[in-house]
């Protein structure tokens, strides 16, 4: 039988979409034969030699690609603000594509669309990139990865990122707050934050040592009311980090209050949440381990690479 060939068609090289992009490529290596380019480099006149188009997000396909390879098209709803925008989108143009969706949350959101061939494709991690032998000596350094800038006050998006809860709280309980903010080819907003908040330790990071980040923390915190993933929450597990989040993204999947780190839905809540773990360190180090045990058991790549595979094929 001959084996597919399979262009992936990511967004930003390094970002979290990039990621995925590597983890599926890697986990399914030896069942298509994949190509991978950046939005900004496709044309629509690459298409022909390929078997399946597999474009990562909704919002690059573009209008002058030829209806004949609509069935072709792959496409999946991450999730975020721009979700009901890409599903209005595919009801317009490219209903009925093959999509996928990456958790429940995003599912519900898009259901009045009534966008059929629909299908789920889990968020994986590459486990063995992080150290799943990480051991936490207390809870005292507090993290978030993404954007510097969904951190600060005139960030667009703080209605639904709700970064500035952690500025807050940081200012309220004067924890230890680390920041990955960016990668080091786009600095400005790293340089920005670090000028309003010259205490909070801030810096650049590359997908490739994003580790060092994580071995600096011992809980990961996640205030989205909505979110594509959070690709962070799969990363910390895999370093047996405890997260306090709300059920945004895969986390409404998968993620048990109290078991797996604390489960919240206010600003309150969540001030609470952080007094709480740094008072009990043995019951929160515990739960970074159970976190920690579900996500190399159930987010490996390897163990959704049949759900991606289905989905491509």
């Amino acid at each position: 039988m001959e084996i597919k060939k399979v262009l992936i068609v990511s967004d930003i090289k390094g970002w979290a979409t990039d990621s995925m992009a590597n983890g599926i490529i890697k986990s399914l290596k030896g069942d298509f034969i994949f190509t991978k380019k950046y939005a900004d480099d496709l044309t629509v006149f690459d298409l022909e030699e390929y078997d399946i188009i597999y474009i990562m997000i909704p919002g690059y396909i573009d209008e002058k690609i030829d209806k004949r390879y609509y069935p072709k098209l792959r496409t999946t709803f991450h999730g975020g603000p721009a979700v009901e925008g890409q599903a209005h989108q595919i009801q317009l143009k490219y209903n009925p594509i093959k999509i996928s969706y990456v958790s429940k949350e995003v599912r519900d959101r898009v259901k009045k669309y009534k966008i059929g061939n629909m299908t789920w494709t889990p968020h994986g991690v590459n486990i063995d990139k992080f150290d799943s032998e990480n051991e936490l000596q207390g809870i005292k350094t507090f993290g978030f990865a993404g954007h510097a800038r969904y951190l600060m006050p005139d960030d667009s998006q703080q209605e639904h990122r709700r970064g500035q809860w952690i500025i807050d709280a940081w200012k309220k309980l004067n924890f230890d707050l680390k920041v990955a903010g960016g990668m080091p080819q786009h600095p400005q907003h790293v340089i920005k934050f670090n000028n309003i908040y010259p205490n909070i330790d801030c810096q650049s990071y590359n997908r490739n040592d994003i580790i060092g980040f994580y071995k600096k923390i011992d809980c990961y915190l996640i205030p989205d009311l909505r979110s594509g993933g959070p690709m962070p929450a799969l990363e910390a597990g895999s370093m047996n980090i405890p997260l306090i989040t709300t059920n945004c993204g895969l986390l409404g999947d998968s993620f048990i209050h109290m078991k797996h780190g604390l489960l919240i839905d206010s600003y309150d809540q969540f001030t609470n949440a952080i007094k709480w773990m740094k008072n009990n360190p043995e019951e929160s180090i515990q739960m970074g381990k159970n976190w920690g045990n579900y996500v190399r058991n159930n987010r490996s790549w390897k163990s959704v690479s049949n759900k991606w595979k289905d989905f491509l094929e």
